[in-house]
């Protein structure tokens, strides 16, 4: 019933993270809904940003390589209760890109870091509208955020560290009684290519669930509210394929329930691990780790974070 969806865990307000750097998704077509004060505030600060930050040098030294773009290629279809995407952890975020070429044959794509979070990101698109994501410490900004725990990545590996259900916010329920946290982000991206002409904004729903002592073994939960602005409408083509993701979680653990009707992961009981099997070029790629940390977003908790802010 409605009553018991709001009684289902304690839930944290939603918050609004400015993600410039995050994926340059071109966003054209405006919003057919009126326009708040709260998103005439987020366009200003976006303004701000894209004039005097950007990609560091080191991702300027690509941008010849952008005049490759591939076209945009938009997703009929992103299945609810689908696995979306997965998370590869990495010490060193270029040698981790190169590690996983070698490995695989498939390049990645540079996407930039995550603000506030001390992060970096690549990802290389598979079928099924799904993707890999390669994450590490950003170099400008080591100790923030998520920063240490990705430095502390086994060198020279690539580690599983969390991953994706497609599933709408409202309907993940977890009971009051596993006194979980519920930590609900709305992602905001404008692509600063347009964003001077138009000031147009992207939006996607993310939801991320803690204190279940389990990490990255929990998935987190996406919604792209546009097919649009799903990362492999953007990600060049590549013949890579998921062949299996397990994930391991104790015996009785509420995660069991709440993938029950989850596609393209199969659970099984056991101490907390991720391992994915990757179909590439070079044959069955499989990456594995226990105790996935996951993602925690930069200010949970602290609603004076800079990135954060109050609906």
């Amino acid at each position: 019933s409605e009553s018991k969806k709001k009684k289902a865990i304690s839930h944290k307000p939603s918050k609004m993270v400015d993600i410039m750097n995050v994926e340059q998704i071109p966003v054209t077509t405006r919003y057919d809904e009126e326009e708040t004060a709260e998103d005439a505030a987020m366009k200003a600060k976006l303004a701000a940003f894209v004039a005097d930050s950007g990609l560091d040098s080191d991702d300027d030294e690509d941008d010849a390589e952008d005049d490759d773009k591939p076209n945009f290629d938009i997703p009929d279809n992103l299945p609810a209760n689908s696995l979306d995407h997965v998370l590869l952890a990495t010490s060193n975020w270029k040698e981790g890109m190169e590690l996983f070429e070698e490995l695989t044959g498939l390049k990645p794509t540079k996407i930039g870091a995550l603000r506030g979070a001390g992060t970096k990101s690549a990802r290389v698109r598979l079928d099924k509208n799904t993707f890999v994501e390669i994450i590490g410490p950003d170099d400008n900004n080591p100790s923030l955020g998520m920063g240490p725990t990705l430095s502390a990545t086994p060198k020279g590996k690539l580690v599983p560290f969390h991953y994706a259900i497609r599933r709408d916010k409202e309907e993940v329920e977890v009971p009051e009684s596993e006194n979980w946290d519920r930590d609900e982000v709305v992602m905001i991206h404008a692509d600063s290519q347009v964003f001077d002409e138009s000031g147009e904004i992207a939006k996607w729903d993310f939801l991320l669930l803690y204190n279940h002592g389990i990490g990255g073994a929990v998935p987190a939960f996406v919604n792209w509210r546009e097919n649009r602005f799903h990362p492999t409408a953007r990600l060049p083509k590549t013949t890579g394929k998921i062949s299996d993701i397990q994930v391991r979680a104790p015996n009785g653990h509420y995660v069991h329930n709440l993938l029950e009707r989850a596609q393209g992961v199969t659970m099984n009981h056991g101490e907390p691990e991720i391992v994915v099997s990757l179909d590439t070029p070079r044959g069955l790629v499989t990456f594995s780790g226990s105790n996935p940390k996951g993602i925690v977003m930069p200010g949970f908790g602290d609603e004076n974070h800079p990135s954060m802010r109050k609906n």
